[in-house]
């Protein structure tokens, strides 16, 4: 792999040491540092007192300076270090466009900046979810394993359910260099040995939503104009319906929509034929934005925990048709909505969002159904974006969300 090393400063500045404050590297070493591995890739830092106030407080492993590295025992060794240090640098010069455009200019051309090792990507965010045992250490030993893998934290959150229960859940967002290796290392270094179900999703592998949807339009309507506006981070590769009404308003917008009308004996045809478009365009999960159809044991076992419903109802009152007609003639006080996960048990899901509006006996039918599709919309909505950000971590029939 080292087909020419030149070292063209005496050291290579791999880090700057954490609070550094107003405290800048001798001048002999602020100039630009080349490490040349091989005609592919050219590695250039430039440190400057002027830079911004985040430059100053890098979170690296220290000041890295190889005097002869040509002369060094275990060059391999300190290569990765230096490859370890490199990665940290690249992961905050990506997301800081304007410091980035300033090493260009000082630099006078640098086009590429490349990790060195191929299995590896830009740097990227990815999202850990975890479910294990509690017990000490669980914290510390993934937080060690993502700083040994080159992560930066950007938000943890986690919950234990001990005494009770005895479970341990945690949410990671950390900014990591994608790794074709990393699933198996997390597998055998931390998650068996601690008991963990876990998984980890990166934000540029979008997911692709479906979403089926009958006569009523409001919930489809909400979800297309936020993901219009850039407010959902997925892709809808295609909406079905079994009534047509809606099909301009998809593909104004340039998605497919599919009208697939369904009676009793038709039922099974249908479902395999949703469950064909879903397979065709690797849909991740299925939005029901009112789809009033109830789907089979046989197609929710085909999407487990990924199949959305609003209902609309604050349930489990109310279930079933007509809930609003229901409600008034109860005299509630409260209405709402719930957005759960499709099991075999109507409307019996695992809950992952609900709301509900105050009313009173000055409310009038019409009244009713017009603040209950508007909670519909906005419950629906959130229990999407948690789904789409990986802040959902089913128990039994329960969620812990994020």
């Amino acid at each position: 792999m080292l087909q020419d090393l030149g070292l063209y400063t005496g050291g290579i500045l791999a880090g700057i040491t954490t609070n550094m404050g107003d405290h800048y590297l001798h001048p002999l070493h602020r100039k630009m540092q080349r490490l040349r591995i091989t005609d592919t890739y050219i590695f250039s830092i430039y440190i400057t007192p002027y830079g911004p106030k985040w430059f100053k407080s890098l979170q690296l492993i220290g000041y890295l300076r190889i005097a002869n590295i040509t002369g060094m025992p275990d060059l391999i060794n300190a290569l990765k270090i230096f490859e370890y240090l490199w990665m940290q640098i690249a992961m905050r010069i990506r997301h800081q466009s304007y410091f980035f455009q300033s090493i260009l200019a000082i630099l006078g051309g640098i086009h590429c900046i490349t990790p060195m090792e191929n299995n590896y990507s830009t740097p990227d965010t990815a999202r850990l979810l975890i479910t294990c045992p509690d017990q000490p250490g669980i914290v510390a030993r993934v937080s060690q394993f993502l700083f040994q893998s080159g992560a930066n934290i950007l938000d943890a959150s986690q919950h234990s359910t001990d005494p009770l229960e005895g479970l341990f859940f945690m949410r990671m967002e950390v900014r990591m260099p994608y790794s074709d290796h990393f699933k198996t290392a997390f597998e055998e270094q931390v998650a068996t040995p601690l008991g963990m179900t876990w998984k980890i999703s990166y934000t540029h592998q979008r997911k692709r939503m479906a979403i089926l949807v009958s006569a009523y339009d409001h919930c489809l309507m909400d979800l297309l104009w936020r993901w219009r506006s850039g407010e959902l981070d997925v892709d809808i590769p295609v909406v079905i319906s079994n009534h047509s009404a809606l099909e301009k308003d998809c593909t104004a917008l340039g998605i497919p929509f599919y009208f697939l009308p369904v009676n009793g004996e038709t039922k099974a045809a249908q479902e395999a034929a949703i469950a064909k478009l879903m397979a065709e365009q690797q849909v991740d999960f299925i939005v029901l934005a009112r789809y009033m159809q109830i789907l089979s044991p046989q197609f929710v076992s085909l999407f487990p925990q990924r199949i959305i419903n609003i209902h609309h109802s604050f349930l489990p009152a109310f279930a079933g048709a007509r809930p609003y007609h229901h409600a008034y003639a109860r005299g509630v006080k409260l209405i709402g909505a719930t957005a759960h996960y499709v099991t075999d048990e109507l409307d019996e899901g695992p809950i992952i969002e609900q709301d509900v509006a105050r009313v009173s006996h000055k409310h009038a039918l019409n009244d009713l159904v017009m603040l209950g599709r508007d909670i519909e919309r906005q419950v629906l909505t959130r229990a999407v974006k948690a789904h789409i950000d990986d802040r959902v971590i089913v128990l039994g029939n329960k969620t812990i969300v994020f």
